[in-house]
């Protein structure tokens, strides 16, 4: 790897690498900056990506038992859902069963077993996860973290 690099900067983004040269004290420090910004990147990515692969590993069929709903109400009758993928939280909330599943195509399947039937419902991101489903918090940490994710509490 060759001891000089030659970055260019976009017009949009000068004035942040002039305040960027500023705060880290000038030119060679501002390379120290950018290492271990570069530095702190690839750890997070590499993190990320051996949680994946982790998970990918433990990748199986599932078949889920689920209750029918029709027109909002619980027929009683049972049908059955199958994917391949891998479990990545679980937990219980008084007497209901959340788990939290990522499928080989990269959804997420959040199943629940309460006392009027199972139930279950997909999405296509932690994001719409986190904000569409009845996933209880401490289930909703694991599943995230198990994606090799941060799991922040946005207040505002």
């Amino acid at each position: 790897m060759p001891k000089k690099v030659t970055l260019y900067v976009r017009d949009g983004d000068g004035q942040l690498w002039e305040r960027a040269k500023a705060l880290a004290g000038g030119d060679d420090s501002l390379s120290g900056l950018v290492t271990e910004a570069l530095r702190r990147y690839v750890d997070e990515q590499e993190r990320k990506q051996a949680a994946r692969q982790e998970v990918k590993d433990r990748m199986r069929e599932y078949v889920l038992e689920t209750t029918i709903i029709s027109g909002g109400v619980v027929t009683g009758s049972k049908r059955k859902v199958r994917f391949v993928g891998a479990l990545l939280a679980e937990g219980q909330e008084a007497t209901t069963i959340h788990d939290v599943f990522l499928t080989s195509g990269g959804k997420l399947v959040h199943f629940i077993e309460a006392s009027d039937g199972n139930f279950y419902d997909v999405y296509e991101t932690l994001d719409d996860l986190a904000a569409r489903a009845a996933v209880p918090e401490d289930v909703l940490a694991e599943a995230v973290e198990a994606l090799g994710e941060e799991y922040v509490v946005n207040i505002d």
